[in-house]
């Protein structure tokens, strides 16, 4: 085959990699199936009240109201707490329909578990009109919470309006009842506070004035305040309502998406996103329309109750929501998955169908419901969903609404970025741990686990704080990296991005592959300015019959207006990696050269080989360490060794004895591998490994 028939081929691989057979193009990384994910809860269908329902621990019901929706958020406490709406129900008492405008209220519950146990604790938001306040904009409700975190405060927003009182005779909102006026004046609000416990007991700030309100007012008759005629309605038309509130990452925007109505001639409810500097705004609606899958008649399909999360290991904005018609989901009306890489443009997503209106039993069975809506998700640190939350109700059924909270099976392998790190996990369990934010001065590997899950890694031990499991640091322009002083300068990462991970079988051998890259730059003590630039990529790899092998390969180049950089140091200073208080005594370093190497001081060694290794017991089992050359660095590996007063293990140039000058437009490459085994490994089998890790690269 010519190279350009292999390079025909790799396109037509790409294409179907992201287009389907109905030609619907898709995002290379848009991978995720949530309805895969969806699991089954406990229980039965049974009665309260004579009125069919679910009877489950993983359900919510109120006797005296209908539940509808949950947002839920997992607390300092290690508890999950649930806000949700609660709005009359029974005999005598407000048809469905108008309930939930005139009397919604926000409970709060509270279980040790994400997706059973709920336990009702209180009202803790109601309409104002109940604190005396009948003319505030939030007089008459308090409707589909939704619950966020942002850097030290708790954010619930939340759906509310008042009663503007009877039209004017002959008025376009003359004929209206006082449920469809209150409606009309829907809009969102939010409480902020500290803690849950100062959310829940009334100690928050609640705002005097909505954060969202409707631009436009255009329907063609029965409407409170029309807008002007010839009026082009906006996404917020009418009403803003279900807010979702997620923090843009490419640039620290909040992104505030809601609900509004468009009537063409029939109600169509859609969507669009407003932007703000801070979590309470002000916040600015856009013009476009988001989420906005199109009728074959042009029109948009109609959607409510988007759920917006940002998946940093994919790198997209996710959406889960109702889809009316089932044109979004591409099979029956249920929940459905929307995709975007800006949070503004949307497609539907790969795997679009998240669920049909139904709920699985653990026995088995399945059940059709009338309701599956107002869907929320639990998420953990990794962007995973966890639990999906939904308000629900049977078919046929004259039963109060209950809210559901379905478990999502989660990956077992995957890499993920949180706010302080990456993670690789591998069968559920973190194989590496690698910080970039914190209290040290640098970035650097803090958990690392042999095959079948030991760690060999120490992070700031008292007598060397400064000493984090795997690091790179040395001298440049005369200010230390290595240690963590004043003085010293830092190391930071400014950017993670290239996240992959692949996990797949080969001759019936699981095998792993993650990476991910940290742009670095190395900073002056007393301000930001960057002496050099660092571009590292880590890459771990693990198979069932050899040995889990992490690769660090850092490039260096000047920062701007910099024209050299001298990089010097002690003996020790390049890669170094500090063992855990276990592996300090009983250990034997050994290398390809199968010398002991050179005396530095005291125990201190210096040994030269394409290799070197460390054998000794962590958690009361045998662990081999080894530490791998690339044979394009600008210098030999020369391998720092001791064991007094602790184990240490670090990969050098001898920059103490000859140091290196980095010139304007070149760069430094140094890369290095460790491979990890459980056992005492021999010399023959780490040499059988060290070249294929030559070979891997």
């Amino acid at each position: 085959m010519s190279g350009r028939q292999l390079y025909v081929l790799m396109e037509m691989l790409v294409v179907c990699f992201v287009s389907d057979v109905q030609g619907e193009s898709y995002f290379a990384e848009d991978d995720l199936d949530v309805g895969a994910m969806i699991g089954s809860i406990g229980g039965v269908v049974g009665e309260i009240d004579g009125n069919a329902t679910v009877v489950s621990e993983s359900t919510l019901h109120d006797a005296d109201n209908h539940v509808w929706g949950a947002s839920v958020i997992k607390g300092d406490d290690g508890k999950y707490h649930m806000f949700y709406s609660i709005f009359e129900y029974g005999v005598g008492k407000l048809p469905f329909s108008d309930s939930w405008v005139m009397t919604s209220k926000i409970a709060y519950a509270v279980s040790e578990y994400p997706d059973r146990g709920f336990v009702f604790q209180k009202v803790v938001l109601t309409g104002r009109k109940d604190e005396g306040r009948p003319d505030m904009w939030d007089a008459q409700s308090a409707h589909n919470p939704h619950i966020k975190y942002f850097y030290g405060k708790y954010y619930l927003y939340y759906v509310s309006s008042r009663d503007p009182g009877e039209q004017a005779a002959g008025s376009a909102g003359a004929n209206l009842s006082a449920r469809n006026r209150t409606q009309q004046k829907q809009c969102i609000g939010v409480v902020v506070a500290y803690s849950i416990d100062d959310l829940v007991n009334g100690k928050g700030k609640r705002c005097e004035k909505p954060i969202l309100m409707p631009r436009t007012r255009v329907k063609s008759k029965d409407v409170v305040d029309p807008s002007p005629e010839g009026t082009i309605a906006k996404p917020d038309n009418l009403i803003v309502v279900n807010p979702a509130v997620i923090k843009r990452p490419s640039d620290g925007k909040y992104l505030l998406y809601f609900k509004g109505n468009l009537y063409d001639p029939g109600w169509r409810g859609v969507h669009g996103v407003a932007i703000g500097d801070t979590p309470v705004g002000p916040f600015k609606a856009l013009d476009n329309f988001v989420f906005d899958v199109k009728l074959p008649d042009g029109r948009i399909a109609s959607a409510e109750d988007p759920y917006v999360w940002y998946d940093n290991h994919r790198r997209l904005f996710y959406a889960v929501l109702k889809d009316f018609s089932g044109k979004i989901t591409g099979d029956k009306p249920g929940l459905a998955l929307v995709v975007s890489q800006d949070g503004i443009e949307w497609r539907v997503a790969r795997n679009r169908n998240v669920t049909r209106k139904q709920l699985m039993f653990e026995n088995g069975k399945v059940v059709d419901v009338a309701n599956l809506e107002r869907p929320q998700l639990l998420t953990d640190n990794f962007d995973r969903p966890k639990v999906l939350y939904a308000a629900c109700r049977l078919k046929g059924s004259k039963g109060a609404a209950f809210n559901v909270q379905i478990p999502l099976r989660q990956s077992m392998n995957r890499i993920s970025q949180d706010g302080k790190g990456v993670v690789v996990l591998e069968e559920g369990k973190e194989v590496l741990r690698y910080l970039f934010v914190g209290k040290a001065a640098k970035p650097y590997i803090e958990k690392l686990l042999t095959p079948s899950g030991i760690n060999v890694l120490v992070d700031s031990p008292a007598d060397h704080v400064h000493h984090h499991g795997i690091m790179y640091a040395m001298d440049v322009n005369g200010v230390t990296f290595w240690n963590e002083a004043v003085k010293c300068g830092r190391e930071l990462q400014k950017h993670t991005d290239d996240i992959q991970f692949n996990h797949f079988s080969f001759n019936g051998k699981k095998k792993s592959s993650a990476s991910f890259t940290g742009r670095i730059d190395w900073v002056a003590p007393a301000w930001d300015i960057p002496y050099i630039h660092e571009k590292r990529i880590i890459k771990v790899n693990s198979s069932d019959d050899g040995p889990r092998v992490v690769t660090w390969e850092s490039i260096f180049s000047l920062a701007k207006d910099r024209k050299t950089a001298k990089f010097t140091g002690e003996h020790f200073h390049g890669l170094g990696l500090r063992f855990v208080p276990a592996m300090n005594t009983g250990g034997r370093f050994f290398s390809s050269t199968k010398d002991e190497g050179k005396v530095f001081r005291g125990d201190e060694r210096l040994r030269g080989g394409h290799w070197c290794a460390y054998t000794a017991k962590a958690e009361g089992k045998d662990v081999t360490v080894a530490m791998f050359d690339g044979k394009d660095n600008v210098r030999k590996a020369t391998w720092f060794s001791m064991t007094k007063p602790f184990a240490f293990f670090g990969a050098t140039i001898e920059l103490y004895k000859t140091p290196y000058v980095l010139e304007k437009g070149k760069e430094l490459k140094l890369c290095y591998g460790v491979a990890l085994w459980d056992g005492v490994i021999s010399d023959e089998v780490i040499e059988t490994e060290y070249r294929k890790w030559l070979r891997s690269k």
